[in-house]
Protein backbone atom coordinates (compact mmCIF):
# COMPACT_ATOMS: atom_id res chain seq x y z
CA UNK A 1 0.00 0.00 0.00
CA UNK A 2 1.03 3.53 -1.48
CA UNK A 3 0.88 6.24 0.85
CA UNK A 4 1.24 9.40 -0.49
CA UNK A 5 1.68 12.29 2.05
CA UNK A 6 1.70 16.26 2.42
CA UNK A 7 4.52 17.72 4.26
CA UNK A 8 2.98 19.02 6.80
CA UNK A 9 2.14 14.78 7.51
CA UNK A 10 5.66 14.18 7.14
CA UNK A 11 6.96 16.33 9.38
CA UNK A 12 4.25 14.95 12.29
CA UNK A 13 5.62 11.42 11.26
CA UNK A 14 9.21 12.60 11.53
CA UNK A 15 10.08 9.86 8.94
CA UNK A 16 12.32 10.39 5.25
CA UNK A 17 9.51 9.41 2.87
CA UNK A 18 10.55 6.01 0.80
CA UNK A 19 10.99 6.25 -2.97
CA UNK A 20 8.00 5.64 -5.07
CA UNK A 21 7.71 3.42 -7.52
CA UNK A 22 6.47 4.18 -11.28
CA UNK A 23 4.30 1.26 -11.56
CA UNK A 24 2.31 1.43 -8.97
CA UNK A 25 -1.22 0.03 -8.81
CA UNK A 26 -3.79 3.24 -8.20
CA UNK A 27 -5.82 0.20 -6.48
CA UNK A 28 -3.19 0.43 -3.54
CA UNK A 29 -2.13 3.87 -3.99
CA UNK A 30 -3.66 6.54 -1.06
CA UNK A 31 -3.24 10.51 -0.72
CA UNK A 32 -2.98 11.34 3.23
CA UNK A 33 -3.28 15.02 4.64
CA UNK A 34 -3.29 16.25 8.19
CA UNK A 35 -5.72 18.99 9.25
CA UNK A 36 -6.71 20.17 12.91
CA UNK A 37 -9.99 20.50 14.50
CA UNK A 38 -10.41 21.71 18.23
CA UNK A 39 -6.84 21.14 18.60
CA UNK A 40 -7.29 17.51 17.12
CA UNK A 41 -5.17 15.81 14.61
CA UNK A 42 -7.23 14.12 11.47
CA UNK A 43 -5.54 12.26 9.12
CA UNK A 44 -7.85 12.39 5.47
CA UNK A 45 -6.79 9.43 3.65
CA UNK A 46 -8.26 9.03 -0.71
CA UNK A 47 -7.74 6.49 -2.74
CA UNK A 48 -6.33 7.37 -5.81
CA UNK A 49 -8.45 4.91 -7.67
CA UNK A 50 -12.15 5.88 -6.92
CA UNK A 51 -11.49 8.48 -4.41
CA UNK A 52 -12.94 6.72 -1.86
CA UNK A 53 -12.15 8.56 1.73
CA UNK A 54 -10.87 7.43 5.33
CA UNK A 55 -10.64 9.94 8.29
CA UNK A 56 -8.77 9.08 11.11
CA UNK A 57 -9.79 11.63 13.76
CA UNK A 58 -8.11 12.50 17.49
CA UNK A 59 -4.50 11.16 16.93
CA UNK A 60 -2.24 11.53 19.68
CA UNK A 61 1.65 11.17 19.07
CA UNK A 62 1.49 7.53 20.27
CA UNK A 63 -0.85 7.09 17.27
CA UNK A 64 1.67 8.74 14.90
CA UNK A 65 4.18 5.80 15.63
CA UNK A 66 2.22 3.46 15.04
CA UNK A 67 0.43 5.07 11.87
CA UNK A 68 1.13 2.17 9.55
CA UNK A 69 -1.31 -0.02 11.71
CA UNK A 70 -3.84 2.50 12.44
CA UNK A 71 -4.23 3.43 8.77
CA UNK A 72 -4.91 -0.40 7.90
CA UNK A 73 -7.32 -0.83 11.01
CA UNK A 74 -9.33 2.03 9.81
CA UNK A 75 -9.59 0.90 5.79
CA UNK A 76 -10.46 -2.69 7.41
CA UNK A 77 -13.28 -0.74 9.74
CA UNK A 78 -14.85 1.52 7.06
CA UNK A 79 -15.16 -1.02 4.63
CA UNK A 80 -16.64 -3.35 6.61
CA UNK A 81 -19.04 -1.15 8.02
CA UNK A 82 -19.81 -0.24 5.18
CA UNK A 83 -20.96 -3.92 4.23
CA UNK A 84 -18.35 -5.11 2.55
CA UNK A 85 -17.87 -8.79 3.06
CA UNK A 86 -15.18 -9.44 5.27
CA UNK A 87 -13.35 -12.34 2.44
CA UNK A 88 -13.00 -9.08 0.07
CA UNK A 89 -11.68 -7.17 2.66
CA UNK A 90 -9.22 -9.16 3.85
CA UNK A 91 -8.05 -9.81 0.27
CA UNK A 92 -7.95 -6.46 -0.56
CA UNK A 93 -5.52 -5.71 2.25
CA UNK A 94 -3.33 -8.87 1.65
CA UNK A 95 -2.97 -7.92 -1.94
CA UNK A 96 -2.16 -4.04 -0.24
CA UNK A 97 0.57 -5.02 1.98
CA UNK A 98 2.27 -2.81 4.52
CA UNK A 99 1.59 1.08 4.07
CA UNK A 100 4.73 2.74 2.66
CA UNK A 101 5.48 6.59 3.10
CA UNK A 102 6.12 8.06 0.45
CA UNK A 103 6.48 12.34 -0.42
CA UNK A 104 3.70 13.82 -2.35
CA UNK A 105 4.67 13.81 -5.74
CA UNK A 106 3.87 17.27 -8.02
CA UNK A 107 1.89 15.51 -10.81
CA UNK A 108 -0.61 14.21 -8.96
CA UNK A 109 -0.99 17.21 -7.31
CA UNK A 110 -4.11 17.58 -8.69
CA UNK A 111 -5.15 14.62 -6.65
CA UNK A 112 -4.52 16.51 -3.24
CA UNK A 113 -6.71 19.12 -4.16
CA UNK A 114 -9.30 16.70 -4.44
CA UNK A 115 -8.93 16.41 -0.52
CA UNK A 116 -10.15 20.09 -0.41
CA UNK A 117 -13.86 19.09 -0.37
CA UNK A 118 -13.35 16.19 2.16
CA UNK A 119 -11.04 18.80 4.44
CA UNK A 120 -14.32 21.46 4.80
CA UNK A 121 -16.54 18.63 5.46
CA UNK A 122 -14.58 17.20 8.09
CA UNK A 123 -13.72 20.63 9.86
CA UNK A 124 -17.58 21.35 9.35
CA UNK A 125 -17.51 24.46 7.03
Amino acid sequence: MLIHCTKKLLNELKIAPSIAPDDFDPMFSWRANIIMKNRRKIVVLMCDLNRYVVVLYGLKAKDFKELNERIVAAIRNTLLKEQVNLDVVECYLAKAGEPVFVKNATAGRFRLEKLSPVRFLALGA
